[in-house]
């Protein structure tokens, strides 16, 4: 794996010390990275209250997801408002509810659907002059205004030492799965400076990418 999702409930390994099967590598997350994700969110909108995340509810284990966002923006103040989107045809009805909300923050979650659909998103967010944030690399690439992420390029590396140890003669079964010890902020400032907003210095100063 390279970036295994929730291998344990997946059934790809039993634990993520002995994964007692032929599966092993790494996961995507770590546990830090729903918190992560809304500190940032509160310095870049240092007044957000309300924050409406579109999710796909037929995404596996979407619920947990939620769950850690939910306390990650009850923690900081804020409210998360779940917007569920199944198939691409339901973006429009969406987004219309989220007009009507008036969030201070949109959140499009990790999901191709929605990915694949990112102009959707950010024209609807330029348009409201609303900040618009994602945790997929795909979305912020295409408009969102930041996103944070494990660095899938280390994650790479490290898995060609599994490949090497395997090789040698390793079992999978014996090798731990690791989880990201390194996660990558990106800053999108083309679409920050199309709806007149001020990334606050901090955030470009700390990021490992900006996109101009």
């Amino acid at each position: 794996m390279w970036a295994g999702t929730h291998p344990v409930e997946n059934g790809y390994i039993q634990s993520f010390a002995r994964p007692g099967g032929n599966v092993t590598g790494a996961a995507w997350v770590g546990p830090e990275q729903s918190s992560k994700t809304f500190e940032l969110i509160r310095e870049l909108a240092p007044r957000a209250v309300n924050v409406a995340m579109t999710f796909n509810p037929e995404y596996p284990f979407a619920q947990r997801w939620l769950d850690g966002y939910d306390r990650a923006a009850r923690a900081l103040g804020m409210k998360l408002h779940h917007f569920p989107i199944t198939r691409a045809e339901e973006i429009a009805p969406a987004l219309n509810r989220v007009a009507a909300l008036r969030p201070d923050v949109l959140f499009v979650s990790a999901e191709a659907i929605q990915t694949t659909n990112a102009a959707l998103f950010v024209d609807f967010a330029i348009k409201r002059k609303l900040v618009i944030v994602s945790n997929a690399g795909g979305m912020v690439s295409r408009g969102a205004m930041l996103c944070y992420l494990p660095d899938g390029t280390e994650l790479a590396r490290r898995m060609a030492s599994y490949v090497d140890r395997i090789l040698r003669g390793a079992k999978p079964a014996e090798l731990p799965v690791e989880m990201p010890s390194r996660f990558q902020l990106i800053v999108n400032m083309k679409t920050t400076r199309a709806m007149s907003y001020k990334m606050p210095a901090s955030l470009l100063a700390r990021a490992d990418l900006i996109i101009e």
